[in-house]
C-alpha cells in the first residue's frame, strides 16, 4: 500500500483494472505492473499455485469484520496481507497493524 503513495493509480482503480483482467482475488496474481501509459500488466499464478487472497469483487471486499468467529484464511482490508486466523476479538495485521479483515478465497481464475 505504501507504493500507492507514489503511483497515479488509486487502489480502487487498480482493483477495477484487475477485474477487467478477470481477477477475482489477489491470490490469483503473481505480479501486477502499472505501466508508464497507465495500463496494468498482470501475471497470474498457474491454477495449481493460486493462494488465498483478498477478494476484489466489491460485494465481497466490503464485508469487513474485526471479530473473527471461525478459524479460516482472512485478508487485511487495508494492505491485503493474508493469514490463517483463529477466533479472536481483536487481531492486528502483521503487515500494517490494522484490524479489519475480509474472508479470503482461493478460487481459480475464470478465463
Amino acid at each position: 500500500m505504501h507504493n500507492f503513495e507514489k503511483e497515479p493509480l488509486a487502489r480502487d482503480e487498480l482493483f477495477a483494472q484487475l477485474r477487467l483482467h478477470s481477477v477475482a482475488h489477489l491470490g490469483q496474481v503473481y505480479q501486477a505492473i502499472i505501466e508508464t501509459n497507465g495500463e496494468v500488466s498482470v501475471f497470474y499464478y498457474a491454477d495449481e499455485d493460486v493462494v488465498y487472497g483478498l477478494p476484489i469483487i466489491p460485494d465481497e471486499t466490503n464485508k469487513k469484520q474485526t471479530l473473527i468467529h471461525t478459524e479460516d484464511y482472512y485478508s487485511c482490508h487495508f494492505c491485503g496481507n493474508t493469514e490463517n486466523i483463529k477466533p479472536s476479538n481483536v487481531y492486528a495485521c502483521t503487515g500494517c497493524q490494522k484490524n479489519e479483515w475480509v474472508k479470503s478465497t482461493n478460487k481459480k481464475r475464470i478465463k
